[in-house]
């Protein structure tokens, strides 16, 4: 009896309302012995009474009467106080029905009142025990419940996948990152199918212990088991592209889009980046500005600005002039009516130019607005608007360094030259006359 007695010490040391023990788990020769003793022990008689209350117990869970339930085990308990096995059942019961009832502690109390018993045969204590470490865990004291397991997998004969399954995630939540990766590895290899649950479980974990070959595949396999849900295209997308895989990082948030059109900001955006990033512009644009347009993407000055420069790189000028004017309304200072009218001048389409150019400057808050008088000049003499250019050209002169002012010096030169020769023509014309 003292190999079972050790037992219990054992089992109370894992409970929260004991007193600790601080009992560690012993060493592998006496967990023999202990497991021996508990392979030895056979199941007792039970009363035609208790039998029947038993049953009508199962009766009220099974309907979620829960109240009932515990009131007729704890007539049962004080009932069958001087028959252990039948006394051990119905704390077993009074804990699944605490558990139902999210009090967690209280089942805690019960199945370990049930294993102190010490007269519950081998799988029926087994079965306590796992479920003793499953309240633990909902009652959030992983510790406890990686402990209990630990006592528990010492003594099992052999450990379902399910179960190791479990043992993981208590694992993986008290940070044990390669015990609980061991645990889940495990029991993948032991399904023909896996668990899809499973597998984000050891994707996480070979992602946390930057295994990012081994997150990538575990992301495929799910890929691979579950191909209409979106997001295990996304998760296999961000996993390549930490691992600097951005074509088929690109391909999986594709495919992922063809499943099911993206319906939020960030997957949209994204998804923009990426067609960027691999130099597809044109179908970059597409997408944001179908996303500006249904109000999924926030019509931001941002987003605005990123339309543009995808339809400059697409080469359609006038979509990215249009997506630019919409982000220039949205800004207080001159830099994006600066680089509109700097894209007019590219069109040769003077007027708008100008325009766009004097708003820069009225706006104001430019790096260089000497270039934006420039601009102007430039544009006006193109227009024939010599005067109103050499305005523009000397005021640029002034906010221009010495050392950088030679190219103007040559400008304001050329249309002063234009100037008097018109005004020369002009009085050769009068004097004709």
């Amino acid at each position: 009896m003292l190999r079972t007695t050790r037992l219990s010490v054992l089992i109370l040391s894992l409970c929260l309302w004991a007193v600790p023990s601080f009992a560690a788990i012993p060493p592998k020769q006496e967990l023999q012995k202990i497991k021996q003793q508990l392979l030895e022990r056979r199941s007792a008689l039970v009363s035609q009474s208790s039998h029947k209350k038993l049953q009508r117990i199962y009766g009220w869970i099974q309907k979620e009467k829960y109240d009932q339930a515990l009131d007729m085990a704890n007539l049962l308990i004080k009932s069958t106080s001087k028959r252990p096995f039948e006394l051990a059942q119905a704390y077993h019961l009074q804990g699944i029905i605490h558990a139902q009832m999210e009090n967690y502690q209280a089942s805690e109390e019960s199945f370990g009142r049930a294993l102190k018993l010490e007269v519950l045969p081998y799988t029926p204590t087994m079965t306590l025990m796992f479920a003793l470490a499953q309240v633990q865990m909902a009652g959030k004291n992983g510790n406890k419940a990686q402990e209990t397991l630990e006592l528990w997998m010492a003594l099992a004969e052999n450990i379902r996948p399910e179960a190791r399954a479990f043992i993981a995630a208590v694992y993986a939540e008290n940070r044990q990152l390669q015990l609980a990766l061991d645990q889940i590895t495990m029991a993948l290899n032991e399904v023909p199918k896996a668990n899809p649950a499973w597998i984000r479980l050891a994707m996480a974990l070979h992602s946390e212990l930057g295994q990012s070959e081994m997150a990538v595949k575990r992301a495929k396999q799910l890929t691979a088991l579950k191909p209409d849900e979106k997001a295990n295209w996304k998760q296999l997308s961000g996993l390549l592209l930490n691992s600097n895989e951005a074509k088929p990082a690109l391909a999986s948030l594709e495919t992922g889009n063809r499943i099911d059109q993206f319906k939020e900001q960030g997957e949209i955006m994204n998804l923009v980046g990426l067609r960027l990033q691999e130099g597809l512009p044109f179908e970059a644009a597409q997408l944001l500005e179908q996303g500006l347009a249904t109000g999924k993407v926030e019509k931001t000055q941002r987003n605005w600005e990123i339309l543009s420069a995808a339809w400059l790189q697409a080469e359609d000028l006038d979509k990215s002039i249009a997506a630019l004017k919409q982000a220039a309304q949205l800004s207080s200072k001159g830099d994006l009516e600066s680089r509109l009218g700097q894209l007019y001048m590219e069109q040769e389409k003077w007027p708008q130019a100008v325009s766009h150019l004097k708003r820069a400057l009225q706006k104001g808050k430019l790096k260089r607005p000497s270039q934006i008088h420039l601009g102007i000049g430039m544009s006006l003499f193109q227009m024939g608007k010599l005067d109103e250019a050499l305005q523009s050209l000397k005021v640029a002169k002034k906010v221009t360094a010495k050392k950088d002012a030679s190219p103007l010096d040559g400008w304001i030169a050329h249309i002063e030259s234009e100037l008097a020769l018109r005004k020369a023509g002009t009085q050769v014309a009068k004097g004709s006359n």
